[in-house]
């Protein structure tokens, strides 16, 4: 650690992405979407290289607000949902805020919470591996759900997520939904509603542009506006704004239907061996098996990720 290294990063344990290989393996580890999409590349794009992008990607956000029934002001564009994550950190949490969540779920809002200084609150699950309902009279200046839920990919009933939203007005509530389209469950529509609720959306699932990095936050203006604030200034570049701006109109709904049925086909099979297989509103599974490790040593060997 060099003396330059920031002292409260002493400990600080980075997010490790899915394994990543250059040789050939069926790779079911990062819940990537198998089916690759087709679009038409302008010739101007490429000629406009050498100029900055828009900064505030407006005909994006303008595209993806329409489609969701809400103004653009109501919308950010991040390069990945991950990246409106750490800006919700950077505009939201001072060192000693806390966050809460309830486990197991997606890490890096652990990894987020570290590295920002916040006093993270981990609240353990429901019985099913749902949310914990103590987690709704938290004290906490931010509450993080992620529906339907990674790694496990139980869906959070929104009935729930509204008494979570009651509960306390002056706590923010990010619900992260890069999974929605396959449960086609969203909390979008609340945020006309409640002013302390922030929605993540992705490209990097269903719509099959993980390579793209692509992400949206929807809220209250103002707190787009805060999250806006604390940006960079040219986050996405032009050729991400480009085809962005045609994914907000592609028909995903094919591919959705796929894979919904893929994975009720791999669940009914899974149960076939006497597996304890989870109900799932994702593009994965969770199973209950004793020894995991070697299980996934094995799939390793033969080139399964």
């Amino acid at each position: 650690m060099s003396i330059f290294y920031r002292k409260s990063l002493k400990n600080f344990k980075a997010y490790i992405p899915g394994e990543q290989y250059n040789e050939v393996y069926v790779k079911l580890n990062t819940n990537e979407n198998p089916y690759s999409v087709n679009i038409a590349f302008d010739k101007s794009v490429i000629d406009s290289l050498n100029k900055y992008p828009e900064p505030l990607s407006l005909q994006l956000r303008a595209k993806i607000a329409k489609k969701c029934g809400i103004k653009r002001q109501n919308v950010i564009a991040g390069a990945g949902s991950d990246e409106i994550l750490r800006l919700i950190f950077q505009a939201f949490i001072d060192p000693g805020d806390k966050i809460a969540y309830s486990v197991p779920t997606y890490t890096l809002y652990k990894v987020l919470g570290k590295m920002f200084n916040a006093k993270v609150i981990e609240f353990k699950p429901a019985r099913d591996l749902g949310i914990n309902r103590d987690i709704i009279k938290s004290s906490v200046k931010i509450v993080f759900v992620c529906t339907p839920n990674s790694p496990t990919g139980i869906v959070t009933d929104l009935d729930v997520i509204k008494e979570i939203l009651e509960a306390r007005k002056e706590r923010l509530v990010i619900v992260d939904e890069a999974y929605a389209e396959f449960c086609k469950i969203t909390a979008i529509p609340l945020i006309k509603r409640y002013r302390n609720l922030i929605v993540l959306r992705t490209f990097s699932k269903s719509h099959s542009l993980a390579g793209l990095r692509l992400g949206f936050g929807f809220g209250d203006n103002e707190l787009i506006d805060e999250l806006l604030s604390v940006k960079d200034s040219y986050n996405l570049n032009r050729i991400t704004q480009y085809i962005g701006s045609i994914a907000v109109d592609m028909d995903i709904s094919e591919n959705v239907e796929k894979i919904i049925r893929e994975r009720e086909r791999v669940k009914k099979s899974l149960e076939e061996m006497d597996l304890f297989v989870y109900n799932s509103g994702s593009n994965f599974l969770l199973l209950r098996i004793k020894n995991a490790k070697e299980v996934y040593q094995k799939l390793k060997e033969k080139k399964v990720l």
